[in-house]
């Protein structure tokens, strides 16, 4: 069976538990600070992605041209899935309300993952996410969705961050962008964006 590292933080019982997805190079407790300062009351689960490229952890491959290896992708997050449910169970944890906090490659996962109806929470904040595949709405319905690029950014161009966009509004997702004037580093104003719209979250 396939284990993953992971950061379990219990909160309050009755609010949904933030699914903490780190980007490329990070750990299961990357984004807890930002999970603490978006959400203080609410339960925390951050997972590790298992592979490693060149010495830096992910939560899938990459072809040796940098783009997005399918098969790796399709093959990682059905077993991510499956350790999301495992976790859940563990911990007594909703599974369907779970909601995402997600920066780049976690952020990605999870939105393939969503687009491709795996999961059954529909909501959460990704940061500096891109679009993996173009054919990603396979009947999927999403809820509230927080989204934030940097317009600066070379790993995400505008063209790809529009379409993932698009492809979220396809899936009836409710989207709130946020966008500055930077690369792919989360800023501080982001976060406090974040922090404004989970707060109004229904």
């Amino acid at each position: 069976m396939t284990t993953f590292n992971h950061f379990y933080q219990p909160g309050d019982a009755g609010l949904p538990t933030i699914l903490m997805l780190h980007g490329t190079g990070g750990d299961e407790e990357d984004l807890l600070p930002i999970a603490d300062f978006i959400a203080p009351k609410n339960s925390k689960l951050g997972i590790r992605g298992q592979l490693v490229e060149q010495g830096m952890t992910r939560y899938f491959k990459h072809l040796p041209n940098g783009g997005f290896d399918l098969e790796s992708l399709a093959t990682e997050t059905d077993l991510l899935v499956t350790e999301i449910k495992r976790l859940a169970q563990e911990y007594q944890l909703d599974y369907d309300k779970m909601i995402v906090l997600g920066f780049s490659n976690g952020a990605n996962v999870a939105l393939y993952a969503m687009l491709h109806d795996l999961v059954p929470f529909k909501s959460g904040i990704f940061m500096h996410p891109m679009l993996l595949t173009d054919a990603e709405v396979a009947g999927a319905s999403l809820g509230s969705v927080w989204i934030s690029h940097g317009i600066l950014d070379p790993i995400v161009p505008e063209r790809i961050f529009n379409l993932l966009q698009q492809r979220l509004k396809e899936a009836h997702a409710d989207v709130t962008v946020f966008e500055h004037e930077k690369s792919h580093e989360v800023t501080m104003p982001e976060i406090q964006a974040a922090k404004k719209w989970f707060e109004e979250l229904k």
